[in-house]
């Protein structure tokens, strides 16, 4: 299936490319006299904005009401990309389609991947992508972004070094915090409803437990609530992190086969524009996902 996926990728790029890039006007390129970055998600986003600031021109392709694992780019995506200087994508697991964009894009747009260098968790099977979730890798995404902006615009270094330091040093406020509550929270280990969440748990060294995989949002079955239950009643927990935009019958049916209470714990993969409007952060999302672990650590 991916490699038909892949295929017709291929195909729609080759077919529209030429046509739709030929349409882009002034407007849609923002202030010509700035570098076009494309990114893919919310946190990319994010982290590119931090670094670029008033030099770039920094958008995102995927739209917040698609879950990022399934997301395919359209002919207008491709478009956008090639009339970037440079394209921030998380990984190839995260983003599995970036190859044929890449093939059918060529050199014109630099393609960076931000957790470059960085070893992913393997999760029943699966590399897990989530690696924002964790501060202090969230941390080398950014200098890998950085690298990349410098690359394209050298005489602007020392203003993308001096974002990036004030940044990473809000990274380790982010750290800190995350160090204090979890070394002296009551439980180790939380229960998640998608196994997203390896890497922040590695990092404060407390213990995930999910009711599906890394690759699995689906709703749970019967024998993985009852499983689940069950390690929450010898453990003596009392809590479920679910996803934000998680459906109410998923949500329902976690609840009431578990008597568990339910909270969110937020991926950063699906932010709306309205909550982007209203201000929402990499930072304050995190801070948010700091203050739900603690309720349900403690």
């Amino acid at each position: 299936m991916k490699q038909y996926k892949t295929l017709i990728i291929s195909f729609i790029l080759i077919l529209f490319l030429p046509i739709v890039s030929a349409c882009t006007t002034k407007k849609d390129t923002y202030n010509s006299k700035k570098i076009n970055i494309t990114t893919t998600f919310f946190p990319m986003y994010e982290f590119t904005k931090a670094v670029a600031g008033k030099y770039a021109n920094v958008s995102m392709i995927m739209p917040s009401n698609i879950e990022p694992h399934d997301f395919e780019p359209s002919a207008k995506n491709i478009s956008q990309i090639y009339d970037s200087k440079i394209f921030v994508y998380d990984s190839k697991e995260m983003e599995s389609w970036v190859d044929s964009a890449k093939k059918t894009i060529g050199k014109k747009t630099i393609f960076v991947e931000a957790s470059k260098n960085i070893s992913l968790h393997k999760e029943e099977n699966h590399n897990d992508p989530h690696i924002w979730l964790d501060p202090i890798l969230a941390k080398k995404e950014v200098i890998n972004i950085k690298k990349a902006i410098i690359k394209i615009d050298p005489k602007h270094r020392n203003y993308y070094n001096k974002r990036t330091n004030s940044y990473l040093k809000k990274l380790d406020e982010l750290n800190n915090k995350y160090i204090e509550m979890t070394k002296n929270a009551k439980h180790k280990t939380f229960i998640t409803q998608h196994a997203a969440f390896s890497y922040l748990a590695n990092q404060y060294h407390l213990t995930q437990k999910s009711l599906t995989s890394v690759n699995d949002t689906e709703e749970p079955s019967a024998k993985q609530l009852a499983n689940i239950q069950n390690y929450m009643n010898k453990n003596n927990l009392h809590y479920i992190f679910v996803e934000e935009g998680l459906s109410n019958k998923v949500a329902n049916t976690i609840k009431e086969s578990t008597n568990a209470k339910l909270l969110t714990l937020n991926t950063l993969e699906q932010v709306s524009k309205k909550d982007i409007d209203n201000g929402a952060t990499y930072l304050s999302l995190m801070t948010k996902n700091l203050n739900q672990l603690k309720k349900a650590l403690n």
